[in-house]
């Protein structure tokens, strides 16, 4: 068969292939993504409080208050405590 003159030809479609979830795995990553949600919407009033390490080794406090959304970074225990301690008294 002679190839027609026309401007159109069929070309095979490229598509990209997801890999399948399972009805389990599925609900799994919707429930953690509502999580993700709902903790960016609603946050606790509890203070957060973590440490981080600098890159010799030396430890540092670090706060976060979302009731007057103000936060503390890299000072020492006694800084924290003190901090903390503030909070509780207002």
């Amino acid at each position: 068969m002679k190839p027609s003159n026309n401007s159109w030809q069929y070309q095979p479609s490229r598509f990209v292939v997801l890999p399948k979830l399972s009805h389990k795995k599925f609900i799994s990553k919707l429930v953690k993504f509502g999580k993700k949600i709902l903790h960016l919407t609603i946050e606790s009033p509890e203070l957060k409080v973590w440490q981080t390490w600098d890159e010799h080794g030396n430890a540092y406090w670090n706060g976060y208050d979302p009731i007057t959304r103000r936060s503390i970074y890299q000072v020492s225990e006694s800084q924290i405590r003190t901090w903390i301690e503030q909070r509780h008294h207002q």
